[in-house]
């Protein structure tokens, strides 16, 4: 499903300011009921979902590909994305 990815928070590589696919997204507003709501990075209640494909935010506030159900691959996650998720459990 398509969302709004904020540029805001954003950690800037050497080529773009971009975050990686399987990062968890979400925010205050539900992407799904309001189309203008802007999702950023964070693992907490406030999660929707998951990017499934890197979203370059270099130019401001991108769309980017949300999975909001389905099976993922923690192997291939980055560490440092996955690691406070499995604290929690």
């Amino acid at each position: 499903m398509p969302g709004l990815i904020s540029a805001n928070g954003v950690t800037p590589n050497s080529l773009a300011e971009s975050y990686s696919a399987g990062t968890v997204v979400g925010g205050a507003s539900s992407f799904l009921d309001d189309s203008q709501a802007v999702l950023s990075v964070g693992q907490d209640a406030k999660a929707q979902g998951v990017l499934e494909h890197d979203v370059d935010v270099t130019a401001g506030n991108a769309t980017g590909t949300i999975i909001i159900f389905g099976f993922i691959n923690t192997a291939v996650l980055l560490a440092e994305m996955f690691q406070p998720m499995l604290k929690q459990h």
